[in-house]
Order: C-alpha cells, then structure tokens, then sequence
C-alpha cells in the first residue's frame, strides 16, 4: 500500500494523520482518558463481535 502513494500524495496523507494524532491526543488529555486503555477495550469488543474464524476474509456486517 505504501508504494501506491506517490511522495507528494504520502505526504499529504502523513499530515493528515498527524493532524487526527495530534486532535485525539488533546481530546484524550481534556477527558482523561488514556487511549491504550481504550484502545485494547474497542479491540477486546470488536473481537467479541467479529470472531476471526467466522468473519476472516468477508466483506459483510456482523447482522447480515
């Protein structure tokens, strides 16, 4: 995926990034939250949602 983003597109993609990093980390700081925390908690329920075995490969929402 990389290597499909010529240097001057990737580098807009990177701002953009930075941008959303850098938003989310002040959100976090005003609400106290610590994203690792929540991060591993979205992680564990998706994981509960979307068994690996059964959704691996598919394109489809959980309730189809």
């Amino acid at each position: 995926m990389a290597r499909l983003l010529e240097s001057r597109s990737r580098e807009r993609v990177e701002d953009e990034i930075a941008d959303v990093a850098i938003l989310l980390s002040y959100l976090c700081h005003d609400l106290s939250l610590d994203v690792n925390t929540v991060v591993r908690a979205k992680l564990k329920k998706n994981e509960a949602k979307y068994p690996v075995e059964q959704f691996y490969g598919k394109a489809r929402k959980y309730d189809e």
